[in-house]
């Protein structure tokens, strides 16, 4: 793995793992009907189509895709991300 690349890793386990990207919840909240509406269109038609989502860790869609009918591959450079995900799933 390049030096670029471990780093970008390490902040992301950071976040994840001491929950500091929680912090900013409250900004999120504003979003909501944005993310409702985004939501809905991901959900529309997604039976039996293949997804990638990257950036799968805490947040992702992957889950609720799948449990659509897709089928979903997720990826996340974080580790803890998804650990965390899995644990929360």
């Amino acid at each position: 793995m390049n030096e670029n690349l471990r780093r970008e890793q390490q902040f992301h386990n950071r976040i994840f793992q001491d929950h500091s990207r929680a912090q900013a919840a409250k900004f999120y909240s504003t979003t909501e009907s944005s993310r409702k509406f985004y939501q809905s269109l991901l959900l529309a038609d997604c039976k039996n189509r293949s997804v990638l989502e990257y950036g799968c860790g805490e947040g992702s869609y992957a889950y609720l895709l799948a449990e659509q009918g897709a089928f979903v591959t997720g990826i996340d450079i974080s580790n803890i991300g998804i650990e965390n995900a899995e644990r929360e799933r």
